[in-house]
């Protein structure tokens, strides 16, 4: 039989990721893109997110498509609605995807300079939703199909030794 070692594992260092919920730890103050159930996209800056993936999100851009179908000839019409919210309590189990915007992702890697992300080639598989996008807006991160990849450097952060911040997570 296999001894189990009782010391308990050294703590990662601070801008590492190990399991999903550190993606989300380094994405706080930082602009993100969730896309929620029921066509709802929203835009804006992450504050607080706990274990049931609930999030408080601040200067929120709300994006509704609203599906109109012509009951005479069955035509479907998508409309776009949008509001602004000044912040934001998203409940856990409509999220679907959660992503760094573009921008947040390079301040997160000058957070630590150990972080390497890398974007893998886009796959066969599409994430787009059945509904259009608009013409004059960029696709969504989840419309991209890309893969990233966030790997840290086996070499000792200067980050490491620094003190850990609570970012309002509680499991």
């Amino acid at each position: 039989m296999a001894e189990v070692s009782s010391t308990p594992a050294a703590p990662a260092p601070v801008g590492s990721v190990t399991e999903p919920f550190d993606l989300i730890r380094l994405s706080i103050s930082e602009r993100v893109y969730v896309k929620l159930r029921g066509d709802r996209e929203l835009r804006g800056t992450l504050h607080a997110y706990d274990g049931h993936m609930n999030l408080i999100l601040g200067d929120v851009e709300e994006t509704i498509y609203v599906v109109d179908i012509n009951d005479e000839t069955g035509h479907e019409t998508v409309r776009v609605v949008k509001r602004q919210s000044e912040m934001l309590f998203v409940r856990g189990d409509s999220v679907i995807l959660v992503s760094v915007l573009h921008l947040g992702l390079a301040i997160a890697a000058k957070r630590d300079p150990t972080l390497t992300l890398n974007l893998a080639v886009p796959s066969r598989y599409s994430t787009r939703s059945r509904l259009p996008q608009a013409l004059d807006a960029p696709p969504p991160p989840a419309a991209s199909s890309l893969c990233l990849c966030i790997t840290t450097s086996t070499q000792s952060s200067p980050l490491a030794s620094a003190p850990t911040h609570s970012h309002n997570h509680k499991e």
